[in-house]
């Protein structure tokens, strides 16, 4: 069940991500934003592209908590007809490059095998903040 949550099968990636940030807020006290856009929960990508898109969330708020030290995290998913779009912004994010390279590594590479795209450097939402943006196409 690690490999393919449960809760991705029963309620959908919406609310498995939704489930992903109400853990992160209870076990570590993270406080955690989610804004989506167009992201009905009836929309749904092939399994593997909603594995993959559950990974990059959970990579990128592991690489928060570990190497980030930051209290609030805000997480943004668009979807379009062409792409869908995660960008997860955090609040401190000065030793999160040198410390979570194969985690950022990780999340290029699943993005890449959906033919999607990653990136990652400063935010626009907190002043020396971090974010890390990947993007899915939803057609494949």
């Amino acid at each position: 069940t690690d490999l393919r949550p449960g809760v991705l099968d029963h309620l959908g990636l919406w609310a498995a991500i939704e489930w992903q940030l109400q853990e992160m807020q209870s076990r570590h006290g993270l406080r955690c934003t989610l804004s989506l856009s167009d992201a009905e929960p009836e929309r749904r990508l092939g399994r593997s592209a909603e594995i993959a898109v559950y990974r990059i969330v959970q990579e990128s708020l592991t690489n928060v908590m570990k190497h980030a030290g930051s209290v609030r995290v805000v997480l943004r998913m668009q979807w379009s007809k062409e792409k869908v779009r995660i960008a997860v912004d955090n609040q401190r994010g000065e030793d999160q490059i040198e410390g979570s390279g194969r985690g950022l590594t990780g999340i290029a590479e699943r993005a890449r095998v959906h033919g999607g795209t990653a990136t990652w450097g400063p935010s626009r939402l907190f002043a020396g903040g971090w974010n890390v943006t990947a993007e899915l196409p939803t057609g494949r």
